[in-house]
């Protein structure tokens, strides 16, 4: 029964990540409502590799530890593609965008890219080293964490900035955007 319920907890869990993500794209702040495709993935793949990686700290056997691992470096790859992604649909309007690449939302978002890519390459050595694993788990917990706090701090900047919400509505009309403009 135990089983049962864990693999029922977990095929449900999993997608109930993204409901945060949805909400937030629901919303009139620029940087959210213009990443409202990838935003529920990368909140997927972020919460599978923070889970993983608390997992890792935990006591695990041999076998449930190779489980966790490998689930950890699919979340971590999923996870810098789905960010990929997020920067490329914020970025294609430069003022929503701009806020992942500047002030606190710009330095965590960062830190979240770094912190993965951390991650994954640890995992991959924690395999046969094992001092890498706790190395590995803080990062991976550390990244998940940096990529909410981001979006979040990016999401206000975005919301801040009156031409990124002009430019985003007009946009998103139909409406043609002077993209020469020295004041975008």
């Amino acid at each position: 029964l135990g089983r049962i319920l864990g693999t029922a907890g977990a095929a449900l869990g999993l997608p109930l990540t993204t409901y945060t993500a949805v909400l937030l794209s629901n919303t009139a702040v620029p940087l959210w409502q213009e990443t409202r495709r990838s935003l529920p993935l990368l909140f997927a793949a972020s919460a599978a590799g923070g889970s993983a990686a608390l997992l890792e700290m935990t006591g695990l056997n041999d076998k449930e530890r190779d489980i966790v691992r490998r689930f950890g470096m699919a979340a971590g790859v999923a996870e810098i593609v789905a960010g990929g992604w997020v920067e490329r649909e914020a970025n294609r309007i430069e003022r929503v965008g701009r806020p992942l690449q500047e002030g606190v939302g710009g330095g965590l978002w960062t830190a979240s890219k770094s912190l993965t890519i951390a991650s994954v390459v640890l995992t991959a050595l924690s395999g046969r080293q094992r001092w890498a694993r706790g190395p590995a788990a803080l990062a991976g917990t550390g990244a998940s964490l940096a990529t909410r706090f981001a979006l979040f701090h990016a999401g206000k900047g975005s919301a801040r900035d009156p031409r990124a919400t002009f430019r985003l509505q007009r946009q998103t009309r139909g409406a043609p955007v002077d993209r020469s403009s020295p004041r975008t």
